[in-house]
């Protein structure tokens, strides 16, 4: 999904930032994911390009605010408790870093399509026509088995064209596939509606 992109994370927090790094390489592949324990760090050694993301602790923001301010669209702050939470106006992303590995992934996979979708790469076009059905039918909620029954096609097929659109896309759960799919028009919210009354 983040082929190509690089991440910074600035927090003094060693544990967060390491097992986020971890996170981001295996799930996400990113270009490079490079850990800062505070600001001076981070201006001293950061190239003369920005970084496609920024981790940031809140405190950090607050305290170098003016550095930042310009640059919003790249950020997302790393949130501990709810006394770190920022106020709606300010339009940030935020991280809640205590919740399940799971909800993180999620999570993540929404930041980064909302910020990236619009520069994307990724086009319909590069999947098949077959493939976008399929992609349809996995977003709507359908297992494998109804997959290939609705298509008329083989179970082995189904598998096949699911892989095939993960490493297209570079998406691997069902909710960012779900996400793709309503972002591209392939389906809408009234899709989903009818779908979870016919596959319940």
């Amino acid at each position: 999904m983040l082929k190509g992109k690089k991440i910074a994370i600035i927090s003094p927090n060693c544990l967060t930032s390491l097992g986020l790094k971890l996170i981001l390489i295996n799930s996400f592949n990113p270009d490079s994911v490079s850990i800062f324990f505070n600001f001076e760090t981070y201006i001293a050694n950061s190239e003369s390009a920005l970084p496609d993301f920024i981790f940031l602790a809140p405190n950090l923001y607050v305290m170098f605010n003016e550095h930042f301010r310009n640059i919003k669209s790249k950020l997302i702050i790393l949130i501990e408790n709810a006394r770190d939470s920022l106020p709606k106006q300010a339009a940030i992303a935020t991280l809640d870093v205590n919740i399940t590995k799971a909800d993180m992934l999620e999570k993540l996979e929404q930041i980064f399509y909302s910020r990236i979708k619009c520069t994307s790469t990724i086009k319909q076009g590069d999947l098949s026509a077959r493939e976008m059905d399929v992609l349809k039918l996995i977003a709507l909620g359908f297992m494998n088995k109804q997959i290939a029954d609705e298509l008329s096609i083989s179970l082995h097929t189904v598998v096949s064209h699911r892989k095939n659109i993960i490493r297209k896309l570079g998406i691997n759960t069902i909710s960012g596939l779900t996400v793709y799919a309503i972002l591209h028009s392939l389906i809408s919210a009234a899709d989903l509606n009818t779908a979870e009354g016919r596959i319940s």
